[in-house]
This record gives structure tokens, C-alpha cells and sequence, in this order.
């Protein structure tokens, strides 16, 4: 959350959410010791389709990005809109065919 005009603003997104694994995994940069958030691709997913509804960046903590000059919130471009579309359309489709193949594994047994 961060303030805008004054206001606390929760703009609906939380990487905090309980989801199956709940795992936190971190990178820590070795030139910088700067300390990085990897999302899982659960969570990555949760956060794209948040960011495609919104139309708005998120940070993998779930915090909006803003401008570092204008203290705006980034919103996304046409072709990042795209990019996280395609990408869900991706996970989809790859979930369809596991739940096919999972059927047809059952059937046949």
C-alpha cells in the first residue's frame, strides 16, 4: 500500500495471499546485497491477471509501481498488456491439455 493524496489505497492485489505452496523465495543480488522477491508461477499468474485487469505494474510484493519522478502509478502498455495476456492463454491451454491427457491416462487404466 502507499499514499496517494493522503488516502491508504489497497489497489486489490496481495502476493501475501495464502496459495498452495505459500512459499517466499528470495534472490540476493551478490554486487548489489540488494534482496529480490521470485514469485512462483501461481502467483505470477494471480499477479498478471490483477495487473491486466487494473491495467497498472505491480512489484512481486503487491505493491504499485509508481514513477520515480512523478510518484504516478506505471500503467501498463499495449504490448505488455499483450505480453501477460499471451502468457495466460499459454498457462491455460497447457492446463487443458494436462487435465486431457490425465482423463485419457484414467480411461484407459
Amino acid at each position: 500500500m502507499k499514499m496517494f493524496g493522503g488516502k491508504k489505497r489497497n489497489f486489490g492485489y496481495d502476493s501475501s495471499k495464502r496459495v498452495d505452496d505459500n512459499r517466499r523465495i528470495t534472490y540476493t543480488d551478490r554486487r548489489t546485497g540488494e534482496v529480490k522477491r521470485l514469485l512462483t508461477p501461481k502467483q505470477k499468474g494471480r499477479k498478471f491477471a490483477h495487473e491486466l485487469k487494473t491495467g497498472v505494474h505491480y512489484t512481486n510484493e503487491g505493491r504499485v509501481k509508481l514513477d520515480k519522478i512523478s510518484g504516478q502509478p506505471i500503467v501498463l502498455t499495449k504490448e505488455q498488456r499483450a505480453y501477460r495476456a499471451a502468457w495466460l492463454d499459454c498457462r491455460r491451454d497447457s492446463a487443458r491439455a494436462r487435465a486431457a491427457a490425465l482423463l485419457k491416462e484414467s480411461k484407459n487404466q
